[in-house]
């Protein structure tokens, strides 16, 4: 029995590192956050990010990614 739940508390710390690594990683699906996009052309975009502790007004580039297009923040509009 005492195996058993060391077994049980591995595999549940090994689950939640996986879980709290996911928050770390960057947006790879975009409907998984509150952020809107809108696309105004080729190259670039306006992008608000709602639901947060600031909201954020700006234009950035849009970048091909897995699941479609990914608005990455210049630089100089930060």
């Amino acid at each position: 029995m005492k195996k058993q739940v060391e077994k049980l508390v591995v595999l549940l710390g090994v689950a939640g590192a996986f879980v709290l690594m996911s928050f770390n990683e960057p947006r790879w699906f975009d409907k998984a956050v509150n952020v809107k996009e809108y696309c105004l052309g080729e190259g670039s975009d306006f992008v608000i990010l709602r639901e947060t502790q600031y909201s954020y007004y700006g234009y950035c580039r849009c970048d091909p990614g897995w699941f479609g297009d990914r608005c990455e923040f210049r630089e100089s509009d930060l």
